[in-house]
């Protein structure tokens, strides 16, 4: 990594050796060195995990976190699980996306963590997956709404907003 030159200054190619080191590293089963390299800043002081996303890179992101979580400490793991299922569905793979949020929406379960319940809950809710009822999608972001106030996470609150009105335009 330290004498990589990338081909053109776009910013998959500013990070490509990086890309190509986490799956020798996934391959050989070094785990720290995987983490590492996930989290590692870019030049934009994002982990390489989140930075992919906003890039635009959202097959290579979610590659990136599916090949992680089994590894991942359960923090980062839930991180990971939503950015994996967020990615599915723009992707429109709907049944791997509900794997992920059904993933997220157990380990909060089991660790008790209403954030991260209810960020499952929000992906499981959304109107864009595949077979899900409009009525039934805007009843269950409207109870999820006060609970996002609630805890006062004001973009979680955004985000159920933005997908109550988009559930409601459908």
């Amino acid at each position: 990594l330290q004498h990589y030159t990338p081909p053109s200054s776009a910013p998959l190619d500013q990070v490509q050796g990086w890309l190509e080191a986490f799956y020798h590293a996934c391959e050989a089963e070094l785990w720290e060195l995987v983490g590492a390299i996930a989290q590692a800043n870019t030049k934009t002081g994002q982990p390489l995990y989140r930075q992919l996303g906003q890039w635009g890179h959202c097959r290579e992101q979610v590659e990136l976190c599916e090949a992680l979580i089994p590894q991942a400490d359960p923090p980062l793991r839930g991180e990971l699980q939503q950015l994996a299922g967020d990615g599915r569905r723009r992707l429109g793979h709907y049944d791997t996306a509900r794997h992920h949020y059904e993933a997220l929406l157990q380990e909060g379960q089991a660790s008790g963590d209403r954030l991260q319940m209810l960020k499952a809950r929000l992906g499981l809710a959304h109107p864009d997956m595949d077979g899900i009822v409009c009525d039934q999608a805007i009843s269950e972001l409207a109870g999820m709404l006060p609970e996002a106030e609630a805890l006062g996470d004001d973009t979680l609150t955004a985000e159920i907003s933005q997908q109550l009105a988009m559930a409601y335009s459908y």
